[in-house]
């Protein structure tokens, strides 16, 4: 009995499991929804649906609990929607929406907020690249997000039992959270296999949160907090394919300062990473590595800066993770994943280390219809001391359209 979880979970899960796969050669394929009109203006739909049912037990914090649940993934259900104008002189033109609801609230009969706007984007293309404008998917670690085949299509992290909204993937145990921000990107054309993404975006003022900050004033600052320039994110990668295998390298970057104009103190939010994912016959193996400062052992950019009458100053916290799979008949995949999120104790910051261990199978029951199994253990450490332990048991199912 994986991790020592209620038995009636594990069964029911299997049986479920069991009777999906068994009755997957009889699914029938469908189209995304698309539609031209006269004047040569294009549109179409796309998106995809997701339910997990989760069983979690908690053995240090969270009051010990134990749940199940049933729940959005890490990357929830949404709802795409892209509007492109008629060729222009070289030019497309495009608009790009997408609503993100999570089916969960935080265990409230009413699920208030569980609807998110994450992108409503102008797209300007040519032979030039494509300029990306409005709100959106960002930059910075995007590439260790897309590469994560254990829980960008899984769950991953499990904020707390009662959570609303989406899961946590390995955000804090593998990577920062990329998010979808207001900004002005530009992405290059395919230049052999290489492309750059470069943006600047709305700065970060207010952490998400104070929970992982050090018992002062919240990182709010003693007078105004004041952000002259924008954020910078830039990524870089290069990719190649054969028939038989594929190879894939990113490098990227994360820039911003800001200033508390009550002590005239600054610091800044950066961070560095890289990483590589090979597909070989089958097996897939990934690996990625983040350097940070201002953004803390939970992952959220701003999450780890303070501004009080001692000045500014900025977490380091360091991320990274490595998983292994292998797909079978191009329809089932395993696969294992581990990764760690490390904060140093400096500048009054605590130690605290984040791992999160996962393993996994995905079927394909149909063309658009996806079954999980996933098993995981998180544990994290403050000073050396254990703060939270759980593990967890999941079955999930997800619908692409």
């Amino acid at each position: 009995m994986p991790y020592g979880q209620s038995r009636v979970a594990i069964v029911v899960g299997t049986a479920l499991w069991t009777m999906l796969v068994a009755g997957s050669a009889g699914a029938q394929d469908s189209a995304q929804a698309s539609a031209d009109s006269a004047s040569k203006w294009h549109v179409d739909f796309g998106g995809l649906i997701n339910a997990f049912v989760v069983n979690a037990k908690w053995d240090v914090g969270n009051n010990l609990e134990s749940t199940t649940r049933v729940m959005s993934g890490f990357d929830p259900s949404k709802f795409n929607a892209h509007i492109t104008a008629p060729h222009y002189r070289g030019l497309e033109v495009s608009g790009h929406f997408q609503f993100a609801p999570s089916i969960q609230s935080n265990k409230a009969k009413f699920a208030g907020e569980s609807f998110e706007v994450r992108i409503a984007e102008v797209d300007v293309s040519g032979t030039f690249g494509t300029f990306e404008i409005g709100r959106g998917w960002s930059i910075f670690n995007a590439q260790a997000i897309i590469n994560d085949a254990a829980s960008l299509p899984g769950v991953g992290r499990i904020p707390s039992p009662d959570r609303g909204g989406p899961t946590f993937g390995r955000i804090g145990t593998g990577y920062t959270w990329t998010d979808f921000d207001p900004k002005v990107a530009y992405r290059t054309p395919d230049l052999g296999g290489f492309q750059l993404r470069v943006g600047i975006f709305d700065p970060i003022e207010t952490p998400f949160g104070a929970s992982s900050l050090p018992d002062n004033s919240g990182g709010t600052g003693v007078g105004a907090l004041e952000t002259q320039t924008p954020r910078v994110e830039a990524e870089a990668t290069y990719a190649v394919k054969s028939d038989r295998a594929a190879f894939r390298v990113w490098a990227g970057g994360l820039g911003q300062s800001l200033k508390d104009k009550g002590t005239d103190s600054t610091t800044t939010i950066t961070g560095v990473d890289g990483g590589a994912h090979v597909d070989v016959a089958g097996f897939g193996l990934t690996a990625a590595y983040t350097t940070s400062k201002g953004v803390g052992p939970s992952g959220f950019q701003g999450n780890g800066f303070v501004c009080d009458a001692a000045g500014c100053r900025s977490a380091k916290t360091d991320f990274w993770y490595g998983g292994a799979n292998y797909t079978l008949s191009g329809k089932t995949t395993f696969g294992a994943s581990y990764g760690e999120g490390n904060q140093k104790a400096k500048d009054g910051f605590s130690k605290v280390k984040n791992q999160l261990g996962m393993a996994f199978i995905h079927h394909q029951l149909s063309p658009q219809l996806y079954l999980t199994l996933e098993a995981h253990k998180f544990q994290s450490k403050t000073s050396d001391v254990i703060s939270e332990k759980y593990r967890a048991f999941i079955v999930g199912t997800q619908f692409n359209f």
